[in-house]
């Protein structure tokens, strides 16, 4: 057992794929009981099973996406990026966040909403094997 409830969606960065000794695994969290659907943003440590999150009331995030740094030196050195439907608002967002703390750099506002259903991936300009 990695991780002791749900995560869903769940994506690696991609210079670990074939490495078994991956450390970090990113994905969205079960919603609390009292609410239908706002979810938080996990990352979970596949080591100590132990996770640190994104939440923000009334919104429910889609797949995350991990960002590498071009110069990364660690595993989780990059950013998470994921669409969240702000329940409040009724729109979207496009929220990035640092990868190693799971705190908010930056969020970009959109003018509507997208349904849920989107799915993402990052490719690289110029992808070094």
């Amino acid at each position: 057992v990695l991780y002791d409830t749900m995560c869903e969606v769940p994506v690696i960065n991609e210079k670990f794929r074939s490495d078994p000794s991956y450390r970090f695994a990113y994905g969205t969290g079960p919603a609390a009981k009292s609410q239908k659907y706002w979810k938080p943003v996990l990352k979970v440590d596949t080591a100590t099973g132990q996770a640190i999150k994104w939440y923000q009331e009334a919104c429910a995030p889609e797949e995350p996406t991990f960002v590498p740094n071009p110069n990364a030196e660690s595993e989780d050195d990059g950013v998470i990026l994921t669409v969240v439907l702000d329940g409040m608002t009724k729109k979207t967002f496009l929220l990035g966040l640092e990868a190693k703390t799971m705190t908010e750099k930056f969020r970009a506002q959109l003018p509507h909403h997208i349904p849920h259903g989107i799915h993402g991936q990052f490719f690289p300009s110029d992808p070094k094997p």
